[in-house]
């Protein structure tokens, strides 16, 4: 488990890590967002790659889409749904030895230097490895409903809901004090 340093609780937390065990879950997040543009700029289609080659293209589709917005252009941004990390229970286990897929995208990211040319995060490299891995990731909402972290001025969770149609509904972040 990670939790940043401007991070804090201010309900009860339950035990996260037997939650997740109990769920079979990999990877627990706060809430999910996206990053979109020159932030994803070249790794939409590193993990696309990665996919194909391995037949699991239905693992990563379902994370990019394209952001049509009145200021985009006239295609619009590529983005690629991801998390917050400032909180996280990781299933370290599952990354020692990563399946090939996700194996062949990490040595493609390492390969491609997008990590400095386009200052990709962990988070949305960290995302695209397990759906890669085929992994489940659960929002602390799910696991905690009645906790609630805050992360600088931010609380989470209550903000990501899963609806019953299995889509996850848009989340805004509650603003403290």
């Amino acid at each position: 488990m990670r939790i940043d340093s401007d991070g804090t609780l201010h309900a009860r937390m339950p035990d996260l890590f037997a939650l997740a065990r109990l769920r079979d879950a990999a990877y627990v997040t706060p809430v999910g967002n996206a990053d979109c543009g020159a932030l994803v700029e070249g790794l939409p289609g590193l993990a696309y790659a990665a996919a194909e080659r391995h037949g699991l293209e239905a693992r990563v589709l379902p994370l990019m889409f394209r952001n049509r917005c009145k200021r985009c252009d006239s295609n619009g941004q590529l983005c690629v749904i991801g998390f917050y990390n400032n909180l996280e229970v990781v299933r370290v286990a599952d990354f020692v030895t990563l399946p090939p897929a996700a194996a062949t995208f990490a040595r493609a990211v390492q390969r491609s230097h997008g990590i400095y040319r386009h200052r990709w995060g962990d988070a949305i490299i960290r995302r695209l490895e397990l759906a890669l891995m085929g992994s489940k990731v659960l929002h602390l909402d799910e696991l905690a409903p009645l906790s609630k972290y805050c992360h600088r001025n931010f609380c989470m969770p209550g903000n990501t809901h899963t609806l019953p149609n299995g889509k996850v509904r848009h989340f805004e972040l509650a603003a403290v004090g």
